[in-house]
Parts: structure tokens; C-alpha cells; sequence
């Protein structure tokens, strides 16, 4: 997890304009590329982050996703794209003060140098502990393999599985 990562968005008119319509924005990033790929030569240019909040942070810029019901989804793994992670150990408590949520459907791909020279400088840097790291990953590969079904689905008739 690496704190207030400089992040580059695009504007909506992108690659619609002659000028560059880019904001830049601070967030809490959580790294979500593989850490083999990150240690093993070679290096790759980009490594893919998801931004985290503080549930206290989430539930004011999402009021229609604040309710317990909602986190309660969340948690469970039932609304989509959305991850949370438990809190932090004690001796971090002065970082992170509740748990967090991960934000799945806005991944950016920041430069492995940038980042490696962010997580340089953020000491103590928190890290998910398995089975947490386990099933963080579980989720993030669980919200690119869903598969979307026609609409409507076939209906079955009658209570036996035979027909005379």
C-alpha cells in the first residue's frame, strides 16, 4: 500500500482534443500486479494500483454505498468492484484507523520507477498478511473473470426432471 500517489486522469474530451485535458490527483494506492513480476527481472514499465479509502473516508463520498446493509455486501464479496479490507494491525493504528475499500473498477498503471521510489520513502509501508493477501487477490481475479449471461434466461418448467 503505498499513501498519496500521484495520479494522472484523463479528462472526458480525451483523444477528442488538440490540448490534453489531464488532472492530477492524490490517492491511497494498494498495488495489485504481481509481486513476482515486480522483484524478477525485467522490471515491467508500469505496475497496475487500485485506490483504497477509509471506511469513514468511502461512506461520506459514497453515501449511497455507506449504509451497514452495503458494507455488508461488500464485505461479503456480493457488489462488484469492491473489495474490503480488514483494519490494521495496532502498531499502524496512527496510518490507518478503520478498515479500507478497495476500489476495483479504477486501476491505473503508474511507472515502476515512480512507485519504487514512493515506497521508499513511506516507512512503515502496511502489507497484507495471508489468508488477507490471499483473498484480496481472489477478489480482484474474481472481478475480470465474471461472465455476463443473456438476458432473459431460459426458464425451466415442471418439478421432475423427466418428461413423459
Amino acid at each position: 500500500m503505498l499513501l498519496e500517489c500521484e495520479v494522472l486522469v484523463p479528462g472526458p474530451e480525451y483523444g477528442r482534443a488538440d490540448e490534453l485535458d489531464v488532472e492530477r490527483e492524490l490517492f491511497d494506492l494498494v498495488v495489485v500486479t504481481q509481486t513476482c513480476d515486480l522483484v524478477n527481472p525485467p522490471a515491467p514499465r508500469f505496475v497496475a494500483c487500485c485506490p483504497l479509502f477509509p471506511l469513514e473516508l468511502w461512506r461520506e463520498v459514497n453515501p449511497d454505498l455507506a449504509s451497514n446493509s452495503k458494507l455488508n455486501e461488500i464485505a461479503s464479496g456480493r457488489l462488484q468492484g469492491l473489495h474490503l479490507l480488514p483494519p490494521a494491525d495496532h502498531a499502524h493504528d496512527e496510518l490507518w484507523w478503520s478498515s479500507m475499500i478497495v476500489d476495483f473498477r479504477d486501476i491505473y498503471d503508474l511507472p515502476f520507477e515512480y512507485l519504487s521510489r514512493r515506497a521508499v520513502r513511506t516507512r512503515p509501508r502496511l502489507r497484507l498478511a495471508s489468508p488477507y493477501l490471499e483473498h484480496f487477490s481472489q477478489a480482484f481475479a474474481l472481478h475480470f473473470m465474471r461472465v455476463a449471461l443473456p438476458l432473459p434466461r431460459p426458464r425451466f418448467k415442471g418439478t421432475s426432471g423427466h418428461q413423459p
